[in-house]
């Protein structure tokens, strides 16, 4: 934790999270900032923080500077961020990825390493196309088996940590997830019609 310590402090005396975050933040919702910077002049790639207010600054888990985890598909609800990370290793023909979620201003962790597809025992890249967040912390993401005949799947993780696989198949609109204004009813479209589900 002694990088987000040196984050904290430099927020403090930067004035805040704006500042610290740069011109091109990967997310501002608000007073919330997801951002990337090299915590060491050695590093591979840089880290991705979140920053909320002026000194709640936490180091996203999931990650190793950009080496072979990398954090994407950011999307936020009142303090809560939830995120994918694509594991790319050079020696490895797949690549798998994971969810994310945790409370930005604590820090707490509500979702750690969820493997994306519904069956965890797939070995395949799995891309995450886009993740929603309901007000209460539940999620919901749309996952792409590359290579798959059923190749999408629609996933929830409620906020008591229940998951379910809400739809499943090859005629999901890679570009439809969307959760409603209020965040509590997550909908896609599938077959060419459109279909949802209670989020929050």
């Amino acid at each position: 934790m002694a990088d987000a310590a040196a984050e904290q402090s430099e927020a403090a005396h930067t004035g805040g999270c704006k500042e610290l975050a740069g011109p091109h933040p990967a997310l501002k919702a608000g007073t919330l900032y997801v951002y990337a910077k090299k915590r060491h002049h050695d590093d591979i790639g840089k880290t991705f923080f979140v920053c909320t207010g002026h000194r709640h600054v936490h180091v996203l888990p999931g990650q190793d500077g950009g080496d072979t985890l990398f954090p994407a598909h950011f999307a936020t609800r009142d303090n809560r961020l939830a995120y994918a990370v694509s594991q790319e290793e050079p020696a490895s023909s797949i690549s798998p990825s994971y969810i994310y979620e945790l409370h930005a201003r604590t820090g707490d962790r509500l979702v750690n390493q969820a493997f994306a597809w519904p069956d965890d025992n797939v070995e395949a890249s799995v891309e995450v196309l886009k993740i929603v967040v309901a007000p209460n912390g539940s999620i919901a993401w749309l996952a792409h088996l590359v290579g798959q005949q059923h190749d999408y799947a629609v996933e929830r993780i409620a906020a008591g940590g229940t998951r379910s696989t809400l739809a499943l198949g090859p005629d999901i609109d890679p570009a439809s997830l969307s959760a409603s204004p209020h965040g509590t009813t997550v909908s896609w479209i599938q077959g060419g019609q459109p279909a949802s589900a209670p989020l929050a």
